[in-house]
């Protein structure tokens, strides 16, 4: 052990984001995860993207879990790559060989920056990502059918 030194993890906070987890009573396998607040411009937003990213991890860790939609309606964000860390967990965490399902649900508090960095139309976004969360939702239905 004299290679080793004692490390303490502490689970982080933000003034600025709330987060809020889900069950559906329609899909036991559906987490659904909305998150309130403002994320701040650029490398300001990078606590708060750091907390999302911690609440989001631990949350599929926690659980069975298969698929998810992240409900970014109440969250107001302009600029900054930062939110790219807040949703990693969706990427690095692994359901044995497999991602998990996930859909998006943007508005207009967020979908002209977030479209300049995940580069999607506007007028028609690109799957997984939506303006309603029921489309977010057959959409996620319709890929558990088809795989």
């Amino acid at each position: 052990m004299k290679d080793f030194e004692p490390i303490k993890f502490r689970l982080l906070e933000s003034d600025n984001i709330r987060i809020e987890f889900f069950d559906t009573t329609q899909n036991a396998n559906l987490l659904l995860v909305k998150i309130y607040g403002k994320i701040l411009d650029g490398s300001n937003g990078s606590l708060d993207c750091d907390y999302i990213s911690q609440q989001v991890g631990l949350a599929l860790i926690s659980s069975t879990y298969t698929a998810v939609i992240i409900d970014l309606t109440e969250m107001d964000y302009r600029f900054g790559n930062s939110i790219i860390n807040a949703f990693m967990p969706l990427e690095n965490i692994r359901i044995g060989e497999d991602r998990y399902l996930k859909s998006y649900v943007l508005s207009d508090r967020n979908k002209f920056g977030l479209s300049t960095l995940w580069c999607f139309d506007l007028e028609s976004p690109r799957e997984p990502i939506f303006y309603e969360l029921d489309d977010a939702m057959k959409y996620i239905e319709m890929k558990y059918l088809t795989e």
